[in-house]
């Protein structure tokens, strides 16, 4: 007996069947109109979160970014001249060089732009986001970004802070001046008393400035100067003042004492016997301090409550002490073969950028003084001060253009941007009573150190700002006829160097001057 197939079955069966045909049909028309549509109307793509720190290798013309303990990418960005920096917002990279800056992404370079056009070395920072160049002796401080803006501040600056919420604050050492850097102008809601040295830092997350002179800090607010708070410590005035906190407090070497200071903002202190060098501005990160030896580039690292961490020497050159994006320290080798990382607990990690192998430290051999030709004597009355050859301003018209637009298009910074020379008249003479300063003499004293002796003539206390080349090297508190030693010199070059004085009538300008070859 044949088996008769169920007739109930039946229409279910073709039913499904029609199902399953109708699916086949429209599924490669609804994927079809997913991908037309993502196509023509794709979403656009987050930015670029360009965490870690980048270093320039000059030897292979790369930049490469250190994350931590390890190298996470490496960048082709062409020539640049030795201890060129890079700065890094939340979108692009930036190498700084004298006469250009590279902008670039860890896929490649997507553009250039002029820089500022003086001879000086900035200070690179980021503050909410934004990278930014201060060049301190000429009173300028960049903006970078697809739009580049360039803020005259009127005189030399101070080492700029950045707040933990994005504000960018500066000092004028000439004035006293403080101020914050807005979009394209700055606003100066107080100023230091007359005749006063110091320094800005932050604390309690707020901008605060150090008076050395007064041995007080103050924190600073849109309404002026706080109250003023004693350090507890007596300090010279050429203490070196962190512009970061370390566990709520400031961080401040006395290069008298070689002592490292941690104060609190209740006053109390914790004293650091540093040893024998010459030591740079400390750099914090939230529970420990980064300090580094220049005469032989060991980066040592301090806890919060001033015990010693780490020590790493750093060979290759001189060494940049820097805070990075993402809350680390960065000692980075001029040759940039090598960078020490100091995590946020103090811990040193030395990391090597490239395949190479990095020079080994050895201790400078003792160099004989050389005896100099006669100083020559220069007409100060016309010199601008500071000075900047070749000064290029930006018209003060934001551009609307980006930095990596190819020339020649409707986004081409060329196109848009009006760059011309300054034209100003010569200078007035100096203010009466404020200082001169004559160099009467440089002897090398090291393969990167010179010992200056100079002569200071000027009413009250003086500080004063050590030039080589235009860049400044040094500052110290100053009067008479006394020493000073310079140290970071770059190697085999013939430096033409000056000494410009303030005290508080003025800013002086220089007097005599000398060369050195070094």
């Amino acid at each position: 007996m044949r088996a008769q197939p169920n007739q109930r079955d039946q229409p279910g069966l073709s039913n499904r069947a029609r199902l399953a045909i109708g699916l086949c049909v429209a599924l490669p028309m609804v994927l079809g109109i997913l991908i037309t549509a993502g196509t023509f109307h794709s979403a656009p793509a987050a930015p670029q979160q360009l965490f870690g720190h980048w270093v320039y290798v000059p030897s292979t013309g790369t930049a490469v970014q250190v994350d931590g303990d390890r190298v996470d990418a490496q960048v082709n960005v062409g020539s640049a001249s030795t201890g060129s920096q890079v700065v890094a917002d939340l979108h692009a990279a930036y190498l700084v060089d004298y006469d250009h800056v590279v902008m670039f992404t860890p896929t490649g370079v997507t553009g250039s732009a002029p820089a500022a056009g003086v001879a000086e070395n900035p200070v690179p920072l980021a503050a909410g986001g934004t990278a930014y160049l201060v060049y301190r002796t000429s009173g300028l401080i960049v903006r970078l970004g697809p739009h580049p803006f360039t803020i005259p501040a009127g005189g030399p600056l101070g080492v700029p802070v950045a707040t933990p919420t994005g504000a960018l604050w500066v000092n004028r050492v000439d004035t006293g001046s403080i101020c914050q850097v807005g979009p394209t102008t700055l606003t100066c809601p107080t100023k230091a008393p007359p005749g006063r040295i110091g320094a800005l830092t932050t604390l309690n997350g707020a901008p605060a400035f150090v008076d050395l002179t007064a041995g007080t800090w103050q924190p600073v607010t849109g309404a002026g100067l706080g109250r003023p708070t004693r350090l507890g410590v007596s300090l010279p005035a050429d203490a070196e003042v962190g512009s970061t906190p370390v566990a709520g407090q400031i961080p401040i070497i006395d290069p008298d004492s070689l002592h490292l200071y941690l104060i609190s903002a209740g006053s109390s202190v914790t004293t650091v016997p540093l040893g024998s060098g010459h030591f740079s501005a400390p750099v914090s990160t939230a529970d420990a301090t980064a300090v580094l030896d220049t005469d032989t580039g060991t980066v040592t690292s301090y806890t919060a409550t001033g015990a010693r961490r780490a020590s790493i020497p750093v060979a290759g050159g001189a060494v940049t002490l820097a805070p990075g994006n993402d809350g680390r320290v960065y000692a980075d080798s001029l040759d940039g073969l090598q960078t020490v990382v100091m995590a946020v607990n103090g811990g040193l990690t030395l990391v090597r950028t490239t395949n190479r192998t990095p020079p080994s430290y050895q201790t400078p051999a003792p160099v004989a003084a050389i005896s100099l030709p006669p100083a020559t004597v220069v007409q100060a009355t016309t010199e601008s001060v500071p000075p900047a050859p070749n000064t290029v301003t930006v018209d003060p018209t934001p551009a609307t253009s980006g930095v990596g637009s190819p020339p020649g298009s409707d986004t081409d910074p060329s196109a848009t941007t009006t760059r011309k020379p300054t034209k100003t008249s010569p200078p007035p003479g100096p203010p009466p009573g404020s200082p001169a300063v004559d160099v009467l003499s440089a002897t090398a004293t090291g393969p990167d150190q010179a010992t200056l002796q100079i002569r200071v003539t000027g009413e009250g206390p003086v500080f004063c700002h050590v030039f080589f080349d235009s860049v400044e090297r040094a500052g110290t508190a100053c009067g008479g006829t006394m020493q000073v030693v310079v140290t970071d010199l770059p190697e085999h070059t013939l430096f033409d160097i000056y000494v410009i004085g303030t005290n508080t009538k003025g800013t002086g300008n220089p007097g005599r001057r000398a060369t050195l070859q070094n």
